[in-house]
C-alpha cells in the first residue's frame, strides 16, 4: 500500500497461555483492555495502522486509525489469538485514504457479494439501529433482504431500501468523509480480502452516541 512510512517497532504484545505480556516502547503502545478491546496510546494522536504477526516476519494490516486524542480505544476487534498461539502487535505511523484501501479490496476482482450490514447511529437523527443482507454487483447494491429498523424515536416511521445500505467502496468513502473532523475514527480489515469488517466514526468524545459504527458479517463470494 502507497503512503505508509515506518516509525520504529514499539510495542508486542503476545498471549503465552493465559498471561498477558507487554513490552514497552518509546511513543507508540498498544494495550490490551479486554479481549476484544484495546487501545493505542501516543503522545499527540494522528494516523497509524495497527499490524499483527505469529513469527515477527509477516505483519498484516489489521486496522487504521485517525486519533485526535492520545488514547484511541478499537472495541469488537479479535485481533488477538486466544489458546498457546503467540500474537504479535504493532502500531506504526501511517497515512492512507479509501482509495488506498479501496485499490487493495478492488484487486480481488469480486463482481458480485453478499454480506450482513448492521448499522448503529445518530445521522439522521436520532440514535438508530439498521440491519439488513446486502447483495452486490458490479459495485452496485441491487438487493436488500431481512430488513430491520429500530429508532429511539417512537413516531419515526422509516422505511429502509436498498439506498440506504452501502457497497464495500462506500463504507469506505464514508470512513474517509468522515475521519478528519472526527476525535477518533478506525477501519478494521479482513485478514486476507480487506474489506472493512468494522468502521467507527466518533465524532465527540465526550458526547455519548455522537457517531455511528458499521459491521459487516457472513460475508459471502457469489457465483455471476
Amino acid at each position: 500500500m502507497r503512503n505508509i512510512f515506518v516509525a520504529s517497532i514499539f510495542v508486542y504484545i503476545f498471549l503465552f497461555g493465559q498471561q498477558l505480556v507487554t513490552l514497552r516502547g518509546d511513543e507508540y503502545r498498544v494495550e490490551l483492555v479486554w479481549y476484544l478491546q484495546y487501545s493505542v496510546k501516543s503522545s499527540e494522536g494522528g494516523s497509524f495502522v495497527v499490524e499483527k504477526s505469529h513469527d515477527l516476519k509477516t505483519w498484516v494490516p489489521r486496522a487504521y486509525i485517525e486519533s485526535k486524542l492520545k488514547r484511541a480505544h478499537v472495541t469488537k476487534d479479535s485481533i488477538y489469538t486466544t489458546g498457546k498461539k503467540k500474537t504479535f502487535v504493532r502500531a506504526r505511523k501511517a497515512v492512507v485514504t479509501s482509495e488506498d484501501l479501496k485499490k487493495d479490496w478492488l484487486s480481488h476482482k469480486i463482481k458480485k457479494y453478499k454480506f450482513r450490514y448492521y448499522v448503529a447511529g445518530d445521522s439522521p437523527s436520532p440514535f438508530f439501529l439498521l440491519e439488513g443482507m446486502v447483495t452486490v454487483e458490479n459495485g452496485m447494491v441491487v438487493k436488500v433482504d431481512k430488513v430491520s429498523f429500530a429508532s429511539y424515536r417512537e413516531d419515526d416511521q422509516k422505511k429502509p431500501d436498498k439506498t440506504h445500505f452501502r457497497t464495500f467502496g462506500q463504507i469506505f468513502d464514508l470512513f474517509e468523509k468522515e475521519k478528519a473532523g472526527s476525535d477518533i475514527s478506525y477501519v478494521i480489515l479482513s485478514p486476507e480480502l480487506k474489506f472493512p469488517e468494522q468502521i467507527k466514526i466518533d465524532r465527540d468524545i465526550s458526547v455519548a452516541d455522537e457517531g455511528i459504527t458499521i459491521h459487516v458479517n457472513d460475508f459471502e463470494i457469489l457465483k455471476e
